[in-house]
């Protein structure tokens, strides 16, 4: 029968164990005695058993990550990073030891675990790092100090978009995006004089980023009236991809009256975005002037076209059209200056400010409840109608319901008049399953996502 691995272990450690016999006759082996293999196994487990405690004792919970955070093997130091993050602002007073390591590449670590951790104290350790005498270890910090967002940063990443190494000002501009921070678009909009191709275009792309945030909004606008040259044109320009009413005076301020053609040209583009009945004269002008320039002319008519409907290219038909809407168009500034309002986080919209306006001279809320507008607007709009009687909402959707063709523009709408939560729609949701197959108008649901939307707002209701 053969002997099992294990025993056949346990017996060589005892024969290794055993000391060394000299040399038997046969008539001298002596009889055998059977093997004590649970000695045997007492002594293996002695000789594998844990190492015995430290003299020193045990150090502090994260010590091996600090350790390991020194090793070179990615393995082992970005687990020990990722514990040390988890610790959080106690593990920063012995990072800010290993700042001064010989080692380039365990500083970087250190910088970044302190921006993974963040605030003002992780912050701090990543400020003394973006001073490091090499350059590899100050333009990866300075791409962290975005990461950070704590005090001082900002200033810093300032500093360092002034440094002589373009690599160095690709991460600061890159940093500066990370942050967040709207007094970036000062420093920023200067991307035009930068002589590096790369950096330009991180300062540029970092400039897009800051103004997609509702805060930014104010700064920009004020940024837009007092820059000039090239830092009013990159303002202007970057403006077109936001969506905010909130912007529409400073452009066609600029467009009343241009430092050049191609800002005003720019400012003409942006209020297709931005724009609203505010900027309608003024961009009428410019696209039926005769000593305007193309550009200008050009751009000022498409984007008439895009917030009035009419199709008329640049020429004096604005003259004509402005001459038949303009009371028209000036009865909606007072509406267009409360939806600019209700573009800021912080205003808040009270049901007697609503009830001013006619729900038809509110749809712009609906628009921008259903997605449309810069990122912020679809949470403020849905906010602002919540605060005004949902009973006065129901009609009105029931008919743009019936009169939208797109099933996914009705979902919306029918999910829309649901949540406003007005008890007496039910009726009118009731007649939208019961309607008569084949009828030209109202439109027909789907058979699929609009009837079970339907059927939900119902039971809410019961």
């Amino acid at each position: 029968m053969a002997i099992p691995t294990c025993i056949l272990r346990i017996l060589l450690v005892a024969a290794l164990a055993a000391p060394v016999a000299p040399t038997l006759r046969a008539e001298d082996v002596p009889p055998v005695q059977g093997v004590d293999v649970i000695q045997a196994v007492k002594d293996l487990k002695a000789a594998v058993g844990p190492l015995p405690e430290a003299k020193a004792g045990k150090g502090k919970p994260w010590e091996q990550a600090i350790a390991g955070i020194t090793d070179p093997r990615p393995d082992v130091h970005n687990e020990a990073m990722a514990a040390l993050i988890r610790r959080g602002t106690e593990v920063l007073p012995d990072l800010g030891v290993l700042a001064n390591d010989p080692d380039w590449q365990v500083r970087v670590r250190v910088a970044t675990v302190a921006a993974s951790i963040g605030g003002d104290d992780g912050t701090k350790l990543v400020l003394g790092i973006s001073h490091d005498p090499d350059r590899r270890v100050r333009e990866l910090s300075a791409l962290l100090l975005g990461r950070a967002r704590g005090a001082g940063a900002f200033a810093r990443l300032g500093e360092l978009l002034r440094a002589s190494e373009p690599d160095i000002r690709q991460s600061a501009a890159r940093g500066l995006g990370l942050l967040g921070d709207p007094q970036g678009l000062a420093v920023l909009c200067g991307y035009g004089r930068e002589s590096d191709d790369l950096v330009r275009r991180d300062e540029r792309a970092s400039l897009g980023a800051l103004v997609m945030q509702a805060a930014a909004v104010p700064p920009l606008a004020g940024l837009i009236g007092e820059r000039r040259g090239l830092e009013q044109l990159a303002l202007i320009e970057v403006s077109e991809m936001v969506g905010d009413p909130r912007l529409c005076p400073a452009l066609t301020a600029v467009l009343a009256a241009p430092g050049s053609t191609a800002v005003a040209a720019a400012a003409a583009r942006s209020l297709g975005a931005n724009g609203d009945s505010r900027a309608l004269e003024v961009l009428c002008r410019a696209a039926a002037a005769d000593g305007s320039g193309d550009e200008l002319r050009t751009a000022a008519a498409e984007t008439l076209r895009q917030l009035t409907g009419y199709a008329a290219g640049a020429g004096h038909a604005w003259d004509l059209w402005w001459r038949d809407h303009g009371a028209e168009v000036q009865a909606l500034v007072f509406r267009d200056q409360f939806i600019a309002a209700c573009h800021d986080p912080a205003h808040v919209a009270t049901r007697a400010e609503l009830a001013g306006f006619t729900t038809a001279q509110l749809m712009p809320l609906v628009e921008g409840a259903l997605g449309n507008g810069s990122p912020w607007w679809p949470a403020r709009a849905w906010a602002v109608l919540a605060a005004d009687d949902a009973a006065r909402w129901t009609q009105p959707l029931l008919a743009r319901i019936n009169a939208v063709a797109d099933a996914r523009a009705r979902l919306g709408l029918i999910i829309l008049l649901d949540q406003l939560g007005d008890p007496g729609a039910a009726e009118g949701l009731r007649k939208l399953l019961d309607k008569p197959q084949g009828a030209a108008l109202p439109q027909l649901l789907s058979d699929g996502p609009e009837r079970v939307a339907v059927r939900i707002a119902l039971e809410r209701r019961h």
